[in-house]
């Protein structure tokens, strides 16, 4: 019989002081992984906006080998014809206006600029010149 633990109302249950320690363990927890989780969503984010301008960097420099010139647009697109580009499976960065020459200058056509924009996503700015190499930023 001393092996049986006799359950009574004294012994169910927890007490308050164990009810306290075990949510501040969870709510310092949570307040350490929470910021950690979103930075790791946030770069899975810029990851697929970095895939898109590469591909977009491809076919501009197809199109340049074959026409000479890099091919540009003033408008956004989730599908480009012209480079056979399509951001519509894209589940963040789905539009993008291909090789703008907004700044002037660009006589020569020696580099595109790439916007790609998306819902609650930082604007990816991608510049890719044929002399000093390719500039990636992001602005809000």
């Amino acid at each position: 019989m001393n092996c049986v633990k006799i359950f009574t109302k004294e012994n169910l249950g927890f007490s308050l002081t164990e009810l306290v320690i075990t949510i501040s363990i969870i709510i310092i927890l949570s307040a350490i992984v929470g910021p950690i989780y979103r930075s790791y969503a946030s770069n899975a984010r810029l990851s697929e906006g970095y895939a898109l301008a590469g591909t977009i960097r491809s076919a501009q420099d197809q199109f340049f080998s074959e026409h000479n010139y890099y091919y540009w647009n003033f408008t956004y697109t989730c599908y480009d014809e012209t480079l056979g580009i399509d951001a519509r499976p894209n589940k963040y960065y789905t539009a993008f206006r291909p090789g703008t020459d907004i700044w002037g200058g660009n006589t020569q056509n020696k580099w595109f600029r790439t916007d790609i924009i998306g819902k609650g996503v930082p604007t990816i700015i991608y510049i890719h010149s044929r002399t000093s190499g390719t500039t990636v930023s992001t602005k809000k």
